[in-house]
């Protein structure tokens, strides 16, 4: 009720201000729909998540897809038929209507989508050429490569203008690439290009550009209308400025077009780049180049390299010798276009017209929404003063201008990127508070979010120390050098305390006030720190004295990943440092997928057991329903064939009830997610049960956290809350007190996801409360030294004599500390 009462307001304001013109009632109305009725049936059916990506890509609307299918159904049931463009005769392609209602209002096209995208950004069709690609990625590349790459080598001839093999070379030493530090990675790549002399330009120096000099190479210089890392905006007036000094000016609009397009009516870039999943969500793998026609022309005439179907007229492959064909922009799109995306594209344009408005519409609410999220985080504080969060862009300095939102928009997109600090001021990693963002149903994200300028220039590094830092990436803390998985966007924190990644809450046409008001309090709650109040928890003080002495309590392997554990008195540690046989199994999907327990509740009824002296692993399902004569368990030989397995993964998958296989490592690494023995101390877990208001035993409990190896004091009993409790992250070695001569070395703390909720008996989330567990932690780990998601230690068993060694029940280690 107050939400439409608010909504109507507004409406009257409108209308009093604008008056009423052409199209006002309509939007009126739709204005009305969207802050009031269906404030419901939006957060209901579009998304049950607060979602701040719109930069990465935003939500689908389930009515856009709804009304996408329906189009199709339409042409389909008109038509009959999809075809491809190539086979038709001008290129077009047959598609939907444009319509959401239903009813067909014209034939969609490759030149529909093309007007409806030129019209969008303001263009004509007299002074630009749309291009239709797979995305601003291939647009990009396509310009690179036109502009610099392939031609080069090749050159026009013969009497029809067709292009052959070249018969001088042409010097390449003048060209350059010039681009704003603060681009995309899609952007920067142009540079890869073999020999361009590439330069990039600081924030600073945007309009600082010197003259190129008059020689024959190509200048270009590439800079983005809104920063996908931290949403601020460039001035168009770059491009002039650019231009002026002798460069084609290549703009990326990738992010800008969702709530800003380009005017290209006022300013006149070469080349601009976007793609239609970053406007409307879907359809993906389509998006669009636009360029002057006199920047077209050139790059036409330069018969650039690579040709794909459609783009020539004939080929003579014997001789090397193809025509291209003239007709713009058929000779720059390479290969069949998406003729199913391409009338949903322009369904996209119509849906988003319709529900939300244009351009300027959408940038008041969702900077609005971004401002209130940047002045909210800007003032938490932690007890002892120091801030919360770190954040980056315009933010700052914008924020002086109060309620002149104009002001705003005109320096800053709707993107908040920042960072959260602990009460030290230590930088906590965004990728683990992303997760418990996650946790709490809020979408971020997180990493260097492909724009590596933007990071340097956000954490104030210069080159030679960024470089040094995704040295460290990629360098592993255990010796093993260059870890090929490792990327820039894993936003790890490096010992010295130096981020690698921001988190980015971004946002758009279906964002609300409410969404930041989440988003902030979520913060609030989660890392804020008062040091003069007690978070409630008891939680004894971590003063471990010298050198304490430990006991194991527990012993656990998993035979079968994601299935029940086996408990053990004793076990060996093979020559891979785990435990033997320890996730050894695994359960597959015929594409050769591992099975889950969140996908497969039942594997938590699978008990696989290890029987050393039969040399079998017998496996057995926890089922009280059990059909009398069927089979109660299975047995498949230690160091079986795939064959012997059969049975059981036939066996198995009637018990799932679906397809599966059982599959066995046959190399030196189990099926782990981290190839090493999880360690917990008894204290620990207590602590989480008790705090997480669970009402399940000790051993029920642990299972959940899926521990090998549980530790307890000598001194006390193993679940009192102990001095060691969520001290495990300060381990460092744990050398054996008896002659068994074990030791044991802490390879890094263990990250905790949501599997941790997932009840062991049911394998389904708790009923009570699908995230105390994860929250508990959470609560508990704040204000830690160690990072808030990790519990419990990854460690490597190993012994003097050699790597094998025996693992049993009181075996006493004395800790060493970091």
């Amino acid at each position: 009720m107050l939400a439409g009462i608010v909504a109507i307001c507004a409406v009257c304001g409108l209308i009093l201000r604008y008056g009423i013109q052409e199209g006002s009632l309509r939007r009126a109305l739709a204005l009305v729909w969207r802050l009031g009725g269906r404030r419901w049936g939006r957060r209901t059916e579009q998304r049950r998540v607060v979602y701040a990506d719109y930069a990465g890509c935003p939500p689908a609307s389930p009515r856009l897809l709804r009304a996408c299918l329906n189009d199709l159904e339409v042409r389909m049931t008109r038509d009959g038929v999809f075809r491809n463009p190539h086979s038709e005769r001008r290129g077009s392609v047959a598609g939907c209507s444009e319509s959401v209602q239903g009813q067909p209002s014209g034939t969609a096209s490759l030149d529909d989508l093309r007007e409806r995208t030129l019209r969008y950004c303001g263009a004509s069709r007299e002074e630009y050429v749309c291009v239709i690609t797979s995305g601003a990625t291939a647009g990009c590349r396509l310009v690179g490569e036109a502009y610099f790459g392939a031609y080069r080598g090749r050159q026009q001839g013969g009497q029809d203008g067709a292009t052959g093999p070249s018969r001088r070379g042409v010097d390449r030493d003048d060209d350059e690439f010039a681009f704003l530090v603060d681009n995309h990675t899609s952007v920067v790549g142009i540079q890869g290009i073999a020999d361009v002399q590439a330069r990039s330009v600081e924030v600073a120096d945007l309009f600082r550009g010197e003259h190129a000099s008059g020689r024959r190479g190509r200048k270009l210089f590439a800079f983005p209308g809104e920063s996908n890392f931290s949403g601020a905006r460039y001035s168009l007036e770059a491009v002039d400025h650019w231009q002026a000094r002798g460069y084609r000016v290549l703009l990326d609009a990738a992010k800008s077009c969702a709530s800003r397009p380009p005017d290209l009516g006022r300013y006149k870039p070469d080349f601009v780049v976007l793609s239609y999943y970053k406007l409307f969500g879907y359809p993906s793998g389509l998006g669009a180049l636009l360029m002057r026609h006199d920047a077209a022309k050139e790059l036409e005439a330069q018969a650039y390299g690579y040709y794909g179907g459609g783009t020539v007229a004939y080929v003579v492959p014997e001789r090397g010798r193809h025509f291209r064909r003239k007709r713009l922009p058929y000779g720059f799109e390479h290969g069949t276009p998406s003729y199913l995306g391409v009338p949903q594209a322009l369904v996209g344009f119509s849906w988003l017209e319709r529900e939300f408005g244009y351009g300027e519409s959408i940038d008041v609410r969702a900077v609005r929404v971004a401002t209130d999220l940047a002045r909210r985080l800007l003032q938490l504080v932690h007890g002892n003063g120091r801030p919360v969060c770190a954040v980056y862009g315009s933010w700052s300095e914008v924020l002086r201008y109060g309620r002149w939102e104009e002001k705003v928009r005109t320096y800053q997109g709707p993107v908040v990127a920042f960072n959260v600090m602990d009460h030290n001021g230590r930088v906590v990693g965004c990728r683990d508070v992303q997760r418990a963002a996650e946790m709490r149903g809020i979408v971020l994200r997180s990493g260097s979010l492909c724009n590596s300028g933007g990071l340097r220039m956000a954490l104030g590094l210069s080159v030679d120390e960024i470089v040094e830092v995704w040295r460290q990436v990629v360098v592993m803390a255990d010796g093993e050098g260059v870890d090929p998985s490792a990327s820039c966007d894993d936003g790890i924190v490096l010992p010295d305390g130096t981020p690698t990644g921001v988190l980015r809450a971004s946002f758009g046409y279906a964002s609300t006030m409410e969404d930041a008001g989440y988003i902030a309090d979520f913060v609030s709650e989660t890392f804020q720190v008062d040091t003069n109040q007690s978070d409630g928890l008891d939680r004894p003080s971590q003063t471990h004295g010298d050198n304490p002495v430990l006991e194991i309590a527990r012993i656990y392997i998993y035979p079968i990943k994601s299935c029940q554990p086996q408990r053990v008195t004793s076990w060996e540690v093979d020559g891979t440092r785990s435990l033997v046989y320890d996730r050894r199994w695994k359960l597959v999907d015929e594409a050769g997928n591992a099975l889950t327990v969140k996908q497969y509740p039942l594997l938590s009824r699978i008990a696989p057991k290890i029987d050393l002296e039969r040399q079998v692993l017998r496996i057995e399902v926890t089922d009280r329903n059990r059909p009398s004569g069927d089979l109660a368990f299975v047995e498949v030989p230690l160091d079986g064939s795939h064959e012997e397995a059969i049975p059981a993964s036939t066996w198995l998958s009637g018990k799932l009830g679906g397809t599966c296989r059982l599959v066995r490592s046959t190399n030196t690494r189990n099926y782990s997610n981290r190839s090493h023995t999880l360690v917990m101390h008894a204290a620990t877990i207590e602590l989480i049960r008790t705090a997480s208001g669970s009402q399940a035993t000790f051993d029920e409990f642990a299972l959940r956290m899926r521990p090998n190896v549980i530790l307890r004091d000598v001194q006390t009993s193993e679940t009192s809350l102990e001095q060691h409790v969520l001290a495990e992250d300060a381990w460092s070695e744990l050398s054996c007190m008896s002659d068994a001569a074990v030791h044991a070395t802490v390879v890094r703390p263990c990250t905790r996801c949501d599997r941790v909720c997932i009840d062991p008996k049911t394998g389904l989330l708790d009923q009570h409360d699908s995230g105390a567990v994860l929250n508990a932690i959470v609560t508990a780990k704040r204000g830690t030294a160690s990072s808030f998601l990790t519990l419990g230690v990854l460690v490597d068993f190993s012994s003097p004599y050699g790597d094998a060694c025996l693992l049993s029940d009181r075996l006493k280690f004395r800790l060493k500390l970091h």
